[in-house]
C-alpha cells in the first residue's frame, strides 16, 4: 500500500501529509516554521508542493514566500 492510499484512509481532522514521504498526526505538532515541524525531537520538512495547504490549514490564510 503506498503513501497516498493510506493516507485516504486517515482522518482528514487529525493527519495531514506534509511531503512525499510523511504524515503527521496533527494533535502531535509541537511547533512549526516555514519549513519543518517539530514533533517531539524530531523534525519534519515540509514540501514544497504541500506548504500553502499546510498552512492554509494552520494560520487560516495564505503563505507567502
Amino acid at each position: 500500500m503506498n503513501l497516498k492510499t493510506i493516507f485516504e484512509k486517515l482522518p482528514n481532522s487529525m493527519f495531514f501529509r506534509v511531503n512525499k514521504s510523511y504524515i503527521v498526526n496533527t494533535h502531535h505538532i509541537n511547533s512549526f516554521d516555514n519549513n519543518d515541524i517539530l514533533l517531539g525531537s524530531n523534525e519534519i520538512p515540509i514540501g514544497t508542493a504541500y506548504r500553502e495547504a499546510f498552512f492554509d490549514k494552520f494560520l487560516g490564510k495564505k503563505f507567502n514566500n
